[in-house]
């Protein structure tokens, strides 16, 4: 079975990226964290080697490495041993073989460099890998003179057999479930069953990392099935599945538990009890052979890195993800909290409808969905264009709606929210008090949270539109303060890897960018080694601008900048007015940002030859139909709303009367068929009418 533990890794499959051994892929841009990096050549280390004593070293076919640099460029190597079939002893027993690897890209961004087809060459007498920093671009200034040294970060190394199988994992994944160090006090990770129906799980597996090697701890889950003792105190529905991984990763498993959990509440958890520390402190004694005993030094780490659901049938049960909200409130905080809903890249005229998944551990929130209607008459005395709809959750999990917007959002500036007003605390504290009947009343104790999951967006015909995702960018800049360097710039460096740079005539330029402006150039050495600078500014939100005059100038396998100069800033009206000019005073509040989405190269006839970034799909999102929900069945519940009433049989009596006002649902059809003939008719009602008398 493929396994997975960072989103979107599928690209990085050995088929998808292998050049000879090596290969490189540019996956995100984020800002680099030199905490939580395994090397960084800012303090003057440049390799780092890793023990993969735990593993079969023989079955590791591809490592993948996540790098930055500062500069965006530089070069390395992967070096491991193999057995040396000409060996006359012990001291050339082994030759070192190295795999090269070098990548350009945006400053600070994430690249996952790679070496591949290793299966069968590492030798398990010699399990170590080693990574090393060559070379890091330096800084120049203006002049084209170096001002300083760049620096790089290992960020992580995952090794993969031949099947995409994880064998190991270093570095600290920072969207893991659950991360965890040696002489924590069993960290615990809640099972999430959020969206599916828990009494349909049979099998939870979970992947887990450990970078010393040892882990041990339990899936453990509540059997409803179990009948508790009330008069034993030893008896108890809790089923502990005790786990352990011996390596550098593995996967948990608890099966056979399909009609063992609750509906509503399901109780399962995962435990992790011991984490094997590093064993590289020097206790000061020593050994027989004279060699320093080593004793517990640094702390491990154990992650859990994805959890997966299969029913009986082994097919895989998906649910919400509720680890990557985009919205929280904590029963403790005060005041409204508000998701601001895009509509980046979209005509939110269209929109119609808007749908909030919201969860919520304690079983309560309120908020609502407001947005501007562009409508309203704002000239009309009292007038507001601010509508909003009331929402409450009162179990777990939830949809907050709004419906009837279309034509009502503006198209160039259209503004709507989800907003938190309230979320229940747990009522799980003591208050020493009791009530008439002697129990102890509780009150407010801990922390309960709300999220909002989702925000989905419709159009008037039920179709999906989803906006542009301005985190997948090529580059970013934030403000216009200067840097290490001196320079207030941000350069992205192009890649032309497949592109003839000669026949480039014109780049277009796809940014997003809330303060509305920026500018900046494109710039290149020429044939003679002169800097061109072709200059471009983009005045929007959301959008293009076309850079003409490159007109083929660009050398051959030469890679050109787009540099970003000044973004606006964020600014807002201090209500004084300017004696001078009559225009209002404002006051800066904070920064701007620009994000380069996209670079799409022409060449004279206006024909694309090349792009990095979003594709034009990516760019321009169109309305996909939704698929069906599935068909929960409940006999006679004709209007399908979670009751069989008499309201029920007078909906299904209208309906075979062919009254034409009322319609029912696909799945009010499959409920209707109450005397199961496959066939609506009065028979039906009859059943109906009997599942109410209680026959």
């Amino acid at each position: 079975m493929q396994k997975s533990i960072r989103k979107g890794f599928s690209a990085l499959t050995a088929a998808a990226l292998t050049l000879s051994a090596l290969s490189c892929q540019l996956t995100s841009v984020q800002a680099a964290d030199p905490a939580n990096a395994l090397l960084n050549t800012a303090d003057g280390v440049k390799e780092i080697s890793f023990d993969l004593s735990s593993i079969d070293v023989t079955a590791v076919d591809r490592i993948d490495a996540t790098i930055s640099a500062d500069t965006g460029e530089g070069n390395g190597c992967f070096g491991y041993n193999v057995e040396n079939p000409d060996a006359t002893g012990e001291d050339d027993k082994f030759n070192w073989e190295s795999v090269k690897w070098a990548f350009k890209a945006s400053p600070n961004a994430a690249t996952v460099v790679s070496a591949d087809d290793l299966a069968g060459t590492m030798s398990q007498d010699s399990a170590n890998i080693m990574f090393q920093f060559w070379w890091i671009q330096s800084f120049y200034d203006e002049n084209g003179d170096k001002s300083g040294d760049g620096s790089a970060l290992l960020r992580d190394v995952t090794l993969y057999d031949v099947n995409d199988n994880i064998l190991g994992y270093f570095g600290t994944y920072e969207d893991a479930l659950l991360t965890a160090k040696t002489g924590d006090d069993a960290p615990t990770y809640n099972f999430n069953f959020v969206g599916i129906d828990p009494t349909a799980v049979d099998k939870i597996e979970a992947d887990i990392a450990v970078n010393t090697g040892f882990v041990n701890g339990a899936i453990g889950y509540t059997d409803t099935t179990i009948e508790v003792d009330p008069t034993d105190e030893a008896s108890t529905n809790w089923v502990s599945v005790d786990q352990e991984t011996n390596g550098l990763y593995g996967t948990w498993v608890a099966e056979g538990l399909a009609g063992k959990l609750d509906a509503d509440y399901p109780s399962a958890n995962l435990q992790l009890w011991y984490i094997n520390p590093f064993y590289d402190k020097d206790s000061g004694e020593v050994d027989e052979d004279g060699n320093p005993i080593m004793v517990e030094g640094t702390p491990g780490t154990a992650q859990i890195m994805a959890v997966r659901y299969y029913d009986k049938d082994g097919n895989e049960l998906i649910p919400l993800d509720i680890n990557s909200a985009l919205l929280e409130r904590t029963s403790d905080e005060t005041g409204d909290t508000a998701y601001v809903i895009p509509f980046t890249g979209i005509d939110a005229s269209i929109i119609d409808r808007i749908e909030a998944g919201v969860y919520v551990d304690s079983a309560y929130a309120n908020g609502c969905i407001g947005y501007t209607d562009a409508t309203v008459d704002m000239e009309e005395e009292g007038a507001t264009n601010w509508v909003s709809v009331e929402c409450v959750s009162e179990e777990e999990s939830s949809v907050w709606t709004i419906s009837g917007l279309a034509g009502k959002l503006d198209a160039d500036h259209p503004a709507a929210q989800v907003q938190f007003w309230h979320t229940n605390p747990f009522y799980d504290k003591d208050s020493g008090e009791v009530d008439e009947d002697g129990n102890p009343i509780m009150e407010a104790g801990s922390v309960g949270t709300a999220k909002l999951i989702y925000v989905n967006l419709y159009t008037k015909d039920g179709s999906l539109i989803t906006p542009v995702n301005t985190d997948d960018y090529l580059a970013m800049k934030y403000g216009n303060e200067k840097d290490a360097s001196g320079s207030s710039s941000v350069a992205y460096v192009v890649d032309m890897t497949d592109v003839d740079a000669t026949k480039v005539a014109s780049m277009e330029l796809f940014f997003n960018v809330d303060t509305e402006f920026v500018n900046g150039a494109i710039g290149y050495a020429d044939a003679d080694d002169a800097w061109n600078s072709v200059s471009y500014e983009f005045n929007g939100n959301f959008g293009s601008v076309l850079v003409e005059g490159i007109d083929g100038n660009i050398p051959a396998n030469y890679a050109p900048q787009v540099q970003m100069w000044w973004v606006n800033e964020q600014v807002i009206g201090t209500g004084e007015i300017d004696p001078e000019t009559g225009d209002e005073i404002t006051e800066k509040i904070g920064e701007g940002t620009a994000k380069l989405l996209a670079v799409v190269m022409y060449d004279a006839n206006g024909n694309e030859i090349g792009r990095n970034g979003l594709t034009d799909e990516e760019l321009h999102p169109t309305p996909v139909a939704p698929e069906d929900p599935p068909i929960t069945v409940l006999i006679g519940d004709v209007n399908c709303d979670g009751d069989v009433k008499i309201g029920d049989v007078i909906l299904l009596n209208r309906f075979m009367a062919e009254d034409e006002s009322i319609t029912i649902k696909a799945a009010g059809l499959v409920n209707a068929d109450a005397d199961g003939d496959g066939a609506i008719g009065s028979g039906d009602s009859v059943a109906i009418l009997k599942i109410l008398a209680g026959l």
